[in-house]
C-alpha cells in the first residue's frame, strides 16, 4: 500500500548537531526531545514553531553522555557519563543527584514509578577479572538497595514494568531475571545457541520476548509471589500495642498510632495490591 503523503514527508528539516548522537527519549507529553551526544547533552522543545532553532544544551549536563532518559513523568532527565549516573531537574538543569561508581556505566534507567535507578557495569573494585554488576538505587534516600552480581560484565539492565524484577544480559550471551527485594535469581540463566541480543518485558509483566541472532523467542516470566506492603508492620505494631525499639526492648506503641494507620490505608491508590 502506498505511505500517505502527511507521513512520508519529515515535519522539520535534519535537527542540527554535528556531533555523534548516542541516544534519544522523547519526554513523556510529547513536548521534548533529548539526545546523549559525543560532545553536548541537547534538547529540542517539540512544541516550538521552529523545532530545529530551539536547540540548547543541558547546562548543568555532562559534556560527553553515552545515555539519557526522562523519568517516567518528564519532571527528570537521566545522563550517563563514563562512571557516573546524573538526574538533573527537566525544567531547571539543576542537578537532584548523582551515583558515581568506580568503572564505566554501560546502562542507567529508571523505575517505572521513577523512585529507583538501575546502573550495569563492568567489575566493580576488587571482583574477579571479567564479573559485572548491576545496583539498584533508592532515589529519595539515596541509599542501594541491592547489587547483583555477575559473572561477566553486564551489557545492558531493565527493570520489569513493575519494578519488582530486573533483567540483565551480561557478555557471557545469557539473560538473568532477578527479584529486587531479595537479590536473587527467579530462574536459571537463560541461553540461545547464538546468544540472547536483547529483550522485553511485556506491560502486563507475564511474558518475556528474546531476541536471538535470527529468531524471537516468547516465554512466561517466573512466577513471583506478592510483595508485603510497607504498611504492614505498622498495622501489626498499632493492633498489638507493642513494638520492639533498636535495642530489642519491648515498648508501648500510642493508641493514637492505629488511627493513623487506618488514615493512611484508607487514602492509599488504587495501584496499591491491598488497597
Amino acid at each position: 500500500a502506498a505511505v500517505p503523503p502527511a507521513l512520508a514527508s519529515p515535519l522539520t528539516p535534519p535537527l542540527p548537531t554535528e556531533e555523534r548522537i548516542f541516544q534519544l527519549d522523547v519526554r513523556a507529553d510529547g513536548s521534548q526531545l533529548l539526545a546523549a551526544t559525543s560532545a553536548d547533552t541537547l534538547v529540542w522543545d517539540l512544541t516550538a514553531d521552529d523545532i530545529p532553532a530551539s536547540r540548547r544544551r543541558v547546562s548543568s549536563g555532562p559534556k560527553k553522555s553515552f545515555r539519557a532518559e526522562f523519568s517516567p513523568d518528564g519532571s527528570k532527565t537521566l545522563f550517563i557519563d563514563l562512571n557516573t549516573a546524573r538526574i538533573l531537574d527537566a525544567e531547571t538543569g539543576a542537578v537532584i543527584a548523582s551515583f558515581s561508581h568506580g568503572f564505566e556505566l554501560s546502562s542507567a534507567h529508571f523505575s517505572s514509578d521513577g523512585r529507583r535507578l538501575l546502573v550495569s557495569g563492568p567489575p566493580n573494585h576488587g571482583a574477579e577479572r571479567g564479573a559485572g554488576w548491576a545496583v539498584v538505587w533508592d532515589l529519595e534516600s539515596r541509599k542501594q538497595i541491592v547489587n547483583l552480581p555477575h559473572d561477566a560484565q553486564v551489557s545492558r539492565a531493565r527493570f520489569s514494568p513493575d519494578g519488582r524484577m530486573v533483567i540483565t544480559l551480561a557478555q557471557d550471551k545469557r539473560l538473568r531475571i532477578w527479584d529486587v527485594e531479595l537479590g536473587q535469581m527467579l530462574a536459571p540463566p537463560i541461553r540461545h545457541s547464538s546468544g540472547v541480543v536483547d529483550f522485553q518485558v511485556t506491560h502486563d509483566n507475564r511474558e518475556l520476548v528474546t531476541l536471538s541472532a535470527s529468531r524471537v523467542w516468547v516465554r512466561p516470566m517466573p512466577m513471583r509471589g506478592p510483595v508485603v506492603p510497607e504498611w504492614l508492620p505498622d498495622l501489626a505494631e498499632a493492633v498489638a500495642g507493642r513494638r520492639i525499639d533498636d535495642r530489642g526492648q519491648i515498648e508501648l506503641v500510642p493508641s493514637q498510632r492505629l488511627e493513623d494507620v487506618r488514615q493512611h490505608l484508607a487514602q492509599l491508590s488504587a495501584n496499591d495490591d491491598y488497597g
